[in-house]
């Protein structure tokens, strides 16, 4: 098994974005045990969920119920490794811009 730090899942839940409902941590922790177990460093899981909370962020998401639970993610789907580019433009934002420029 690679090297994991002792707090990996301190370190996961301080950048994870936050959501409405639970997060399923035990199976989040053994989850990402088995991905570095099985060649997939700590590294790239990291960069992953900063790309994701990047998202949720920038999309409205975080503190919602759309957030995926970090059991899902960090599951058999390998979500981490997805690339979340970030949105150009959000309606969310969009509107307000035409809205103040008006």
């Amino acid at each position: 098994m690679s090297e994991l730090p002792e707090d990996f899942l301190d370190q996961i839940k301080a950048i994870y974005p936050s959501r409405s409902g639970g997060q399923g941590w035990p199976n989040t922790r053994k989850a990402i045990m088995r991905h570095v177990k099985n060649g997939t460093s700590f590294e790239d899981i990291i960069a992953g969920t900063k790309k994701y909370a990047a998202w949720c962020d920038a999309t409205g998401k975080t503190g919602t119920e759309l957030v995926k639970m970090a059991q899902t993610f960090f599951g058999p789907g390998e979500w981490w490794g997805e690339d979340y580019d970030l949105p150009v433009s959000s309606c969310r934002y969009d509107g307000l811009r035409k809205w103040a420029e008006s």
